[in-house]
């Protein structure tokens, strides 16, 4: 505090050291109102799905990444659009404009809130990339290098050194080391995450995370017993990028079959359990549908039990190996649940017969040259 000068007249002194007090008080005022807020002309769209962060975490990074800056605020236009392609798939298309012209720049991640880390550090280095260096952090993310439309002819020569109204250069490849991060973001750290930025090698591009699969299905199958019938199982499986490992095992409903018509023919009720393995590549994936074909294996055991009309009840079964191919359609409702359908065609490599002994041996049921089956179910995604 600054102490009163001496007065003559006591009776003024309290009266000098409010006006000094005053005069302290509103060049205190007046100062912090000039310092300079870098967001003060900054518009942002943020378009994203609703299991998206929303709006306010990006502006949280925002005011993160340009702590302490001291750049004044200059017209810039945001707009953000983010799309999930796959299960972890995720994409933002920022498009910037300023004084400098127009920017367009892609980043891939596995996850909604990478984006918004990385969304907001690619705003903060256009604002101000000094201070947004000294913020810069690990995000695991893929950046493709941006499109830049200048306004003029002016700008036709785009600078080495980077401004604060230039078009939003690549993020240096900052270390956590420059600043002293929190308790809570050192135990988030992924070590093998890199700062986002043009890759310059597929080595530094990131890699696709490994993920689990359980799924319940139900289906429709055609050629596998005497007549079309219901089928229940479950799968489990392994995603990794667009790979997927899948192991299934189900239950047939059995089906009867006579030798003719007539209300005392001989004949049996005939019933299925499958293991089967498949391999699948993701080939389509827009929005959240993804599209792939697969190829496998079967395994399945068919058994028959006799009616009482046949002489010698006498209960078979034979495995029975097929080949399969499968076009599997999965619709992402979140990043852990999806809703998948299927359409199977097998190939059985072995055709066992089902029939009486007799003279001559009469056949009741074989499976046919080709089974087809369709059907649907739920998935649940893991780490």
């Amino acid at each position: 505090m600054l102490p009163c000068p001496p007065i003559a007249d006591a009776s003024a002194r309290p009266r000098r050291c409010r006006a000094l007090l005053g005069a302290c008080v509103f060049s205190t005022c007046w100062a912090t109102s000039g310092v300079a807020d870098p967001l003060a002309q900054v518009t942002i769209q943020w378009e994203v799905p609703a299991d998206c962060p929303s709006r306010a975490a990006l502006d949280k990074e925002l005011h993160r990444d340009l702590e302490g800056s001291q750049t004044p605020g200059e017209h810039l236009a945001v707009r953000a659009s983010v799309q999930q392609l796959g299960t972890d798939t995720w994409r933002v298309l920022i498009r910037t404009e300023n004084g400098a012209g127009q920017s367009e720049r892609t980043i891939t991640a596995h996850s909604c809130t990478a984006l918004v880390d990385a969304t907001s550090l690619i705003i903060a280095m256009i604002i101000d990339p000094e201070t947004a260096a000294t913020h810069a952090r690990a995000i695991e993310a893929r950046s493709e290098p941006p499109t830049v439309t200048n306004s003029g002819a002016a700008n036709s020569t785009l600078s080495a050194a980077p401004s604060s109204s230039s078009a939003p250069p690549p993020a240096p490849a900052v270390s956590n080391s420059q600043r002293n991060p929190s308790t809570s973001e050192t135990k988030d750290q992924n070590p093998n995450t890199a700062p986002i930025g043009p890759p310059q090698s597929p080595a530094l591009a990131a890699r696709p995370r490994p993920s689990g699969l359980i799924a319940a299905w139900a289906a429709a199958d055609y050629g596998s017993l005497p007549s079309v019938t219901q089928a229940l199982g479950g799968s489990l499986g392994l995603l990794y990028g667009p790979w997927r490992g899948e192991a299934s095992f189900g239950w047939w409903q059995p089906q009867s079959k006579t030798l003719d018509s007539s209300a005392n023919s001989k004949g049996g009720e005939f019933g299925m359990l499958a293991g089967s393995a498949q391999l699948c590549l993701q080939a389509w994936a827009p929005m959240r549908f993804s599209l792939s074909p697969c190829a496998g294996f079967e395994l399945a055991r068919l058994s028959g039990d006799p009616n009482v009309f046949v002489p010698q009840r006498q209960s078979a079964h034979s495995l029975s190996p097929s080949a399969q191919v499968r076009a599997l359609g999965i619709l992402s409702l979140t990043e852990a649940l999806a809703l998948r359908f299927d359409f199977d065609v097998l190939l059985p490599l072995n055709r066992p017969t089902f029939g009486i002994t007799s003279d001559p041996p009469k056949e009741i049921f074989k499976p046919a040259w080709l089974a087809l089956r369709g059907g649907g179910g739920v998935e649940l995604h893991f780490r």
